[in-house]
Formats: C-alpha cells, structure tokens, sequence
C-alpha cells in the first residue's frame, strides 16, 4: 500500500491513508 494518496491518486478517506 502507498504511504500517501498522493503517490498512487487513489481515492480514498483520509483514515484509510496511513
């Protein structure tokens, strides 16, 4: 899994980004 949303552009809520 990513460490941000932002490496992968997905779309997702912020508790799921770890």
């Amino acid at each position: 899994m990513a460490a941000t949303v932002e490496e992968e552009g997905w779309q997702v809520t912020p508790r799921q980004r770890q």
